[in-house]
């Protein structure tokens, strides 16, 4: 399994590459990973050494960030809305169909005249194949109106305090806004906004912001 899961990564990372452009929103950024903990930036051990990117330890005094350290890290970033539509209208381009049908069970899938089905049902998984151990686990992510000059991401653990740690925050630059995150809310099947999490991933960021000093 290892194997194959490095061979994944290769496949996607060097499709990648080659998508970078405007027209499917495809870009290298800089991103920060702020920390107290010298031990923390320890590359995944199945990613391949030639897909590693490289990493820069910045040190007190290095950066402009609340946090010990940075580490600066260049990362392949992809602008969903710009992709995904760029996706659709290859596969159109190419002869492609898109069709929208509801499957009520397995063999309903028996239908279909393809001969490869690629499962994307996400949690309707659930009902169609009838497993009950899928759960859901809801992220909420605030969207803030786009900024041209921020053109670097940042996540990691600043000083919160001990009611707002244990989630994962981030932000992501993009063209159709600035992305604040994150939340992890298990088991957790409602659409409708949590705004405890949603003033929380927006006071730690001010906080964050706030607290940058002059380069």
């Amino acid at each position: 399994m290892d194997a194959q899961f490095r061979q994944a990564v290769r496949i996607a990372y060097r499709q990648l590459q080659l998508l970078v452009g405007p027209k499917y929103g495809v870009r290298w950024i800089y991103n920060y990973s702020l920390t107290d903990d010298e031990a923390d930036g320890v590359t995944n051990p199945l990613l391949p050494d030639d897909v590693r990117t490289g990493s820069v330890r910045l040190q007190p005094g290095e950066h402009p960030f609340p946090t010990k350290y940075a580490i600066q890290q260049p990362q392949l970033r992809i602008e969903p809305s710009i992709y995904l539509e760029a996706l659709m209208q290859d596969v159109i381009a190419f002869g492609g169909r898109i069709r929208i049908r509801r499957f009520e069970t397995v063999a309903d899938l028996m239908s279909l005249e393809e001969s490869v089905i690629v499962n994307c049902t996400g949690l309707g998984a659930r009902a169609l194949f009838r497993d009950d151990q899928l759960v859901p686990l809801k992220g909420q992510l605030v969207v803030l109106m786009p900024q041209a000059e921020v053109e670097y991401g940042t996540n990691g653990g600043w000083q919160v305090p001990a009611a707002e740690a244990g989630s994962f925050l981030h932000m992501m630059p993009r063209q159709d806004g600035i992305v604040l995150g994150g939340t992890l809310e298990p088991d957790v099947w409602t659409l409708d906004v949590n705004e405890e999490e949603r003033r929380r991933v927006v006071n730690a960021h001010m906080r964050l912001f706030a607290s940058l000093r002059a380069a």
